[in-house]
């Protein structure tokens, strides 16, 4: 089993999806409830745009292993992946409940809160996502496009600025 997991993870980590799950596969038909398995299936198929099928694999992996943050996070990413944002946030809660400083966590909640024009909460999340990477180009980026939105020019300015200068290659930036 560790060695198909194993084989599943270099083929995973090569973008071959379809031999990683077929080795992911293996390892579950072994052991039903292997979270990091079923979680790989997962975001195999969020990769391959079957986002309800990641959907259903992220489940399984919460239910054999629900105190794991990362699944939680997949799970939103599914779930904002199919135009379910409410729920997705809700996903992202319990990631961060589990573990508060999951910065890419907090970052996708920004994401989802400016999408539904909640600002302030997109700002916070967005804040708590930098002070915990401050690397983290896209949560400047996304910091950015909310100040703009509330007509704080002078501070999207600045966090333009820092998005671009941590990814000079991003042309919105």
């Amino acid at each position: 089993m560790q060695k198909d997991f194993k084989k599943g993870i270099d083929h995973y980590l090569a973008d071959r999806f379809n031999s990683a799950a077929r080795s992911f596969r293996k390892v579950v038909k072994q052991q039903p409830a292997h979270g990091d398995a079923l979680h790989l299936l997962g975001l195999i198929a969020l990769r391959t745009g079957q986002a309800k099928a990641g959907e259903r694999r992220l489940r399984q992996a919460i239910a054999a292993a629900p105190g794991h943050h990362i699944y939680h996070g997949s799970l939103g990413a599914a779930l904002r992946e199919q135009g379910r944002p409410e729920e997705a946030l809700a996903a992202y809660g319990e990631a961060l409940a589990l573990r508060g400083d999951y910065a890419m966590a907090w970052q996708n909640s920004g994401q989802i809160e400016a999408d539904l024009g909640r600002f302030d909460n997109a700002v916070t999340a967005f804040q708590k996502s930098i002070e915990l990477n401050p690397e983290d180009a896209a949560a400047h980026f996304g910091l950015a496009h909310v100040y703009g939105e509330r007509e704080d020019f002078a501070a999207a300015e600045r966090f333009y600025g820092s998005a671009f200068a941590l990814d000079p290659g991003d042309f919105e930036a």
